[in-house]
């Protein structure tokens, strides 16, 4: 343990004049010769038996010996025993918790493309020219040789966007193709819903309320927290589902 130069010289006063420590009319006399004062002795003696330099028998421990830790082995498995109610009772709520939670969670998974540019590659691979006809497919991009696009822009087109969701896909959860608002079921009232709860309290005319259109806007906004575009600084660009 590490003492400051003031705390060392108390320290030898005490070690040369131990009755200090007991005897307050002794304490006085040895801190006038040292030119202290008795408070000042006696408070520096409190402060050494607080950091445990002085014990309460007031002899001086030994500051070069390694602290021992009163836990040990036996120790620690006794308060592992008597503690083991509320260690089994603790486990079993989290085990009943994360099991019920696995069991009501939906699955998520995750579907990555990688692209280079289309002006760099458009020619050279099938893969830029798959891409190029599904845009074109959905009335993105033109018909010439030379044609280029980009592929963030069409990614992220609200046009594309919109024919994805309109679109009759073939699903094991339904006997015939759905589009996407039917497959996430967002025509279906959703009592747990507070946006609709908040717009079917605004005053509004039926006439001026598109319900399709309401739903392929909450459709294009749950496509979008979807999709994510992420360009490389070597220009690859990698699209996650």
């Amino acid at each position: 343990m590490k003492l400051s130069l003031h705390e060392k010289k108390i320290l030898d006063i005490i070690k040369e004049y131990p009755q200090v420590l007991v005897d307050p009319k002794e304490r006085d006399r040895i801190a006038t010769k040292y030119r202290l004062s008795e408070k000042t002795l006696r408070n520096r003696i409190a402060e050494l038996k607080k950091r445990g330099i002085i014990a309460q028998d007031n002899s001086i421990n030994n500051l070069n010996q390694p602290t021992s830790l009163d836990l040990d082995i036996h120790s620690l498995f006794k308060l592992l025993f008597n503690k083991k109610g509320f260690i089994i009772k603790g486990t079993f709520f989290i085990t009943i918790i994360f099991i019920i939670y696995s069991l009501i969670a939906t699955p998520y998974f995750e579907s990555k493309i990688t692209v280079y540019p289309a002006g760099s590659l458009v020619d050279s691979g099938n893969m830029m020219n798959n891409l190029q006809g599904i845009a074109e497919s959905f009335g993105l991009g033109g018909s010439g040789n030379g044609q280029t696009f980009n592929i963030p822009d069409i990614v992220n087109s609200r046009r594309l966007k919109k024919s994805l969701i309109l679109n009759n896909w073939n699903s094991k959860k339904f006997q015939k193709p759905v589009n996407l608002i039917q497959f996430w079921e967002i025509d279906k009232p959703n009592w747990f819903n507070p946006k609709k709860w908040i717009k079917s309290l605004i005053p509004a005319s039926k006439s001026s309320y598109d319900t399709l259109a309401a739903q392929t806007f909450d459709a294009l906004e749950r496509l979008n927290e979807s999709i994510l575009i992420e360009e490389k600084v070597t220009g690859l660009i990698e699209v996650t589902v």
